[in-house]
């Protein structure tokens, strides 16, 4: 019962989080990432001079990365928004994730602490967070082979395709044959549980000897 109620509450967020994958199809949160990153390359060479004759400030952490950096990430997620304009959406989608986790990284979590010092800096990271690893690395994750790594991506398990398999095992055991078992493609995209065990494997053939 609590196992119910567990999973009725959780539904509305999984809900929204699933929602989120559909606008990986749209290259205008990337380019707004791309963009975003180009107009704060000023402030990356502004940071530099301040901290140049001050003993003081460079102690303390940099929040918004060096101009270079910036200059870069303007790039990859530019191109990621580049791919899936032109059809790539997993691909495309595994750049900006790839260069989203990096910023996340090196530049959000270490200085998670004095992200409220600059607003700048406030705005890249949750950008960052919420577009580039929210809805394209959701969606990269979800499409590609490693969505079982993170909990929660695959699907909970039909109950009636166990009693499927078994009622065909029961029927090769009365018939007193060899049952061939073919998976074919349509059965391991359903990602029922006895397709999933043998997902890894292109063509298996299942020999019940009775």
């Amino acid at each position: 019962m609590l196992h119910i109620m567990a999973d009725a509450r959780a539904e509305p967020a999984k809900t929204w989080w699933v929602g989120l994958r559909q606008h990986a199809h749209d290259s205008r949160p990337a380019y707004a990432l791309s963009a975003l990153c180009a107009m704060s390359m000023p402030f990356g060479f502004g940071q530099a001079i301040k901290m140049a004759g001050n003993e003081a400030a460079k102690k303390a952490p940099r929040l918004i990365p060096p101009f270079w950096q910036m200059l870069g990430f303007s790039v990859f997620f530019g191109t990621g928004a580049y791919m899936i304009d032109h059809g790539d959406t997993l691909n495309g989608s595994g750049v900006i994730s790839a260069w989203s986790l990096t910023y996340v990284t090196f530049h959000t979590l270490p200085k998670l602490r004095w992200l409220y010092r600059s607003p700048l800096s406030l705005l890249l990271s949750t950008a960052v967070t919420g577009m580039g690893l929210g809805v394209y690395a959701n969606y990269y994750f979800d499409k590609s082979s490693w969505r079982g790594a993170v909990p929660g991506l695959l699907p909970q398990p039909r109950p009636d395709a166990d009693k499927k398999w078994v009622s065909m095992a029961q029927a090769v055991a009365t018939s007193g044959g060899v049952a061939r078992v073919k998976v074919s493609r349509k059965c391991r995209a359903s990602r029922k549980r006895p397709c999933a065990m043998v997902s890894s494997v292109h063509r298996l053939t299942l020999r019940m000897r009775w």
